[in-house]
Parts: C-alpha cells; structure tokens; sequence
C-alpha cells in the first residue's frame, strides 16, 4: 500500500509540474507572438498537449490500478495456498501422532496378552502336574503289579490330558489375539479415515 501511494503520489506530482510547465510556456508564447492567426494556432497546440496529458496522466493511473489489483490478488492466493498447506501439515503431524500412540499401545496390550498367555499354560501344567502327583499317591496303596499297570496308564492319560488342555487353552488364546488385532486395524482405519478426502 505503501508503495502504491508512493507511486500515485509521483504520478500526481509529474501531471502538476508537467501541466504547469505547459500553462507556463503557453502564456509566453501568447505574449511573443504578434500575429493575429498564431495566437489561435498555439493555443489549439496547448490544448492538445494539455489533452495529451490529461490522457496519460489517466492511463497511467489505471495501469497502476490494475497493477495493484494484480499484486493483491497473487498476495491472497499466495497466501491462501500457505494456509492450505500449513493445515495439512498439521494434520498430517497429528494423524502421524496418533497412529504413533496407536501402535504403541497396540503392542503394549499384545505384550500384555502373551504374558497372561505364558502365565495360564503354566498354571495349567501346575494344576495337571499336582493332578498326576495326586493319582501316584493314590496309586502306591495299592499292590504293586497293578500299581505298575495303573501308573502306565495314568501317565499316558495324563498326557493325553494336558496335550488337549494345551490345545483348546492356546486356540483360546490365539481367538483372543486374533480379536484384539482386528481391534487394532479398525483403530488404525479410523485414525486414516479423519485425514481429510481432498489431498
């Protein structure tokens, strides 16, 4: 704005002098002149260049105009575009934070679940183990032929046993995991889903 009152004023102040010179050698020249027929061909002269002034001072003005209406308008759109891109780095910063806070919860929470996993199967082998001492004791009362027989038949039992508790224990486990990844892909979506449609 500066700059363009800076310049109008110049154009201005160029227009007066100019004008003034003009008016001014128009009188001197009215003054010399002693003919009856130059007076009027002079001041026909003077009018024209006054017009021609009066012309350029106006076109000048105007192409100043336009100018400032074009500065003006790659401003906005400069910065416009500044603004746009300064959101979307936001966003982007955030949606990067979050999917950040995301996973690292994510993995926390499958740590978290392996642990309880490892924890239940040892629990488990305690229990089966405290069950198999539990039939040995029993088992010792009786004579010592059927004990034999009743010990090798308790063994394979109880390894049938803990084979399929393993089983269904770790198919249980492995449902839970499965449930809580699903969650997790569904958390990621949402957090993608918030990045705005039009990048």
């Amino acid at each position: 704005i500066k700059e363009h009152t800076t310049k109008y004023n110049e154009i201005q102040n160029d227009y007066l002098r100019r004008r003034a010179a003009l008016e001014k050698s128009a009188k001197k020249d009215s003054k010399k002149k002693s003919e009856p027929s130059s007076p009027d061909h002079g001041s026909s002269t003077i009018e024209q260049d006054l017009a021609a002034l009066d012309a350029e001072m106006t076109q000048k003005l105007i192409d100043l105009k336009d100018k400032q209406q074009q500065q003006l308008l790659n401003l906005r759109q400069e910065q416009y575009y500044s603004e746009k891109y300064q959101k979307r780095e936001h966003i982007k910063l955030l949606i990067q934070k979050l999917t950040d806070v995301a996973e690292e919860c994510q993995n926390n929470q499958l740590k978290k679940l392996k642990e309880i996993c490892e924890k239940e199967k040892k629990e488990l082998k305690k229990k089966m183990d405290k069950k198999r001492q539990e039939k040995i004791t029993e088992a010792k009362s009786k004579d010592k032929s059927q004990m034999e027989e009743e010990k090798t038949e308790m063994i394979r039992s109880y390894i049938q046993e803990v084979v399929q508790y393993i089983k269904r224990l770790e198919e249980a486990q492995s449902k839970r995991q499965e449930k809580l990844v699903e969650k997790h892909k569904e958390i990621r979506q949402q957090i993608l889903d918030e990045k705005p449609k039009s990048w």
